[in-house]
């Protein structure tokens, strides 16, 4: 409710007129994650039955630039899988009435890499050692085997889950590394096993 009045030169004040105000406040009533995936999060806006046509909603990732946008849905690409971020959000109304910032946290999907679960030398000659991996997949497909008998400092790829070093020094005791990569590149942690 709001009240009027005029007052004179003389100081007198005129009638109150009173208006009953019957505009709703905007604001917005939630904001919550509509979908999830291990690169992208998809916003939803909720705003209340309220005396508003919003014209505009406009986000923010990570206090970023605000993103104008005519949906109350908004879908932020590129991100890392398992990555905290924070989104704020506003919207307008038809007479450039703005709402109160809203802000919340979300993760992204969280990706399951790839693992070596055994290492094991399954034969021996004098100059060769042959290792095999047992792999366990993750959220994708193991594709690639990466195989090192100089400590990691380079290694050879493989389709196959046993390979042969030739050519060794029959003396000595090699340390034999293995990580594997599936189809959408995610590598596993590396596994060693000592040749002898």
């Amino acid at each position: 409710t709001v009240t009027y009045y005029i007052t004179d030169n003389k100081g007198i004040d005129s009638n109150t007129l009173t208006i009953n105000n019957t505009t709703s406040q905007l604001f917005i009533d939630s904001l919550t994650l509509q979908d999830s995936t291990y690169h992208s999060l998809t916003t939803l806006i909720s705003v209340p039955n309220i005396d508003h046509s919003i014209s505009k909603y406009y986000y923010s990732l990570d206090d970023g630039d605000y993103i104008e946008s005519d949906n109350n849905t908004y879908t932020f690409d590129n991100l890392e899988p398992n990555s905290t971020h924070k989104i704020k959000t506003y919207i307008l109304d038809n007479n450039n009435y703005k709402s109160e910032e809203k802000t919340e946290t979300f993760t992204t999907k969280e990706y399951i890499n790839p693992k070596i679960d055994s290492l094991t030398i399954t034969d021996t000659t004098f100059h060769s050692v042959t290792v095999k991996a047992v792999s366990i997949d993750g959220d994708g497909n193991v594709i690639k085997y990466y195989y090192s008998s100089d400590d990691g400092k380079t290694y050879e790829e493989s389709t196959n889950n046993t390979y042969t070093f030739d050519h060794l020094n029959p003396f000595k005791d090699y340390t034999i590394k293995v990580y594997v990569k599936d189809n959408n590149n995610y590598l596993s942690e590396i596994s060693s096993i000592s040749s002898k």
